[in-house]
């Protein structure tokens, strides 16, 4: 599910994709990053809020994503077990995307990684949640995506993007379901639960004290 969430969930927009070939330049900003810089980006349309997905097919589990201060804080937790080639693999993990700042925190090995959250630099001056709307769907479209139908999950209706063989099914710019198939293994992922405006404890928010910070 590794790949697979950081593609869709991230909406081909927070930077992930760039890690490569920005791995130095993280490393040298790591030093300057903050969560202070209190600028608000309307990435949702909510100010708050709680979205709960069942991971299906390759990759069996959970994803839970809380968000506040309309996105600019977010916490993706997620649990599952991947089967590929009679192997194994189990994930603990959560990624915290805290304004400017970026945490990947892996609770098996207690070790989280920080760096600079690219998405922040990137939305700068885009205030309004339909600018930064339009902008993700250009995204979407510049990268080879096509708008293919509409269909309701969990009662919210959702426009179905396609890139090649994976579908995304989006509610106001929130991903509520994909499919992914790599080489023949599908992925799903569907939203079970979506709660608007949520009251949300900030210690959700907190890097866990007991992991190395690398």
């Amino acid at each position: 599910m590794k790949i697979f969430t950081i593609l869709i969930f991230s909406f081909l927009l927070f930077g992930c994709n760039q890690e490569q070939k920005d791995n130095a330049e993280n490393q040298a900003d790591s030093v300057a990053l903050s969560t202070d810089n209190k600028e608000f980006i309307k990435r949702y349309p909510c100010k708050s809020g709680i979205i709960e997905y069942q991971l299906s097919g390759a990759s069996v589990g959970t994803l839970i994503i809380y968000f506040d201060d309309w996105g600019m804080k977010e916490v993706q937790y997620e649990k599952s077990i991947s089967k590929m080639m009679d192997v194994e693999t189990e994930l603990n993990t959560a990624q915290f995307y805290l304004y400017d700042s970026w945490f990947t925190v892996d609770f098996v090995t207690k070790r989280a990684q920080k760096k600079r959250n690219k998405l922040f630099d990137e939305l700068k001056g885009k205030s309004s949640f339909d600018e930064i709307l339009k902008h993700k769907e250009n995204q979407i479209v510049e990268a080879g995506g096509k708008k293919n139908g509409q269909e309701k999950i969990i009662d919210r209706l959702c426009d179905i993007w396609q890139i090649n063989s994976d579908k995304t099914w989006l509610w106001k710019g929130i991903p509520l379901k994909t499919e992914s198939d790599i080489m023949g293994i599908q992925t799903i992922s569907k939203a079970v639960r979506v709660i608007e405006n949520a009251e949300i404890d900030s210690a959700k928010f907190s890097v866990p004290k007991d992991v190395e910070i690398l």
